[in-house]
């Protein structure tokens, strides 16, 4: 598929959403979408927007498509960079924190930080945190929710579509993992 070290192809339909295609890295304009699409409502005049998320191994990153035939462009997800760690932590009272203020208090706390997750989704043993287990799909989902919010902060509003790549080697089961927690999220 892609000459990125890991393609990513279709898989997901979120939240009525459709996930479509996307391979290499969203900064590069590689996302297709396709579907029904979502009305935004609530918001006020914000202008719409079709959303692409790449929950990375070790890094995250999301762009968005204004207009349809529009080149994708990146959306700044750190503070310095466009892409983020695709880190989460999780303090003793439950407070998730994403990216780079994960990664941050994880010199602190390195026990209350999952990194990598997505080599986890689908393992039927979860990663610990602080003593607890906290499933790899809740934790990609917390890593998706923050993305998605973070995006709408900045667009004025919510995602009219989202993609979200997978591993183009990911059978149904993990796909339906992913799916569910994603929509349960």
């Amino acid at each position: 598929m892609g000459t990125h070290r890991g393609a990513h192809t279709p898989c997901m339909p979120l939240w009525g959403m459709y996930y479509a295609k996307c391979r290499s890295s969203l900064a590069h304009g590689h996302v297709r979408y396709i579907g029904t699409e979502r009305r935004v409502t609530g918001w006020g005049p914000a202008m719409t927007y079709d959303l692409g998320i790449d929950l990375g191994t070790t890094s995250t990153a999301a762009a968005v498509v204004r207009d349809s035939g529009t080149r994708p462009e990146t959306v700044a997800l750190g503070g310095r960079l466009a892409v983020v760690p695709s880190v989460a932590y999780r303090s003793a009272d439950g407070t998730v924190l994403n990216g780079e203020s994960a990664e941050r208090r994880a010199g602190d706390e390195p026990d209350r930080v999952v990194r990598e997750v997505k080599r986890r989704l689908g393992d039927d043993v979860p990663p610990v945190v602080g003593g607890e287990p906290w499933p790899a799909e809740d934790v990609a989902a917390a890593i998706v929710a923050w993305v998605l919010a973070r995006v709408a902060e900045r667009e004025g509003g919510p995602a009219r579509r989202v993609v979200v790549t997978r591993p183009a080697t990911w059978g149904e089961f993990r796909c339906q993992r992913l799916r569910t927690a994603l929509a349960a999220a």
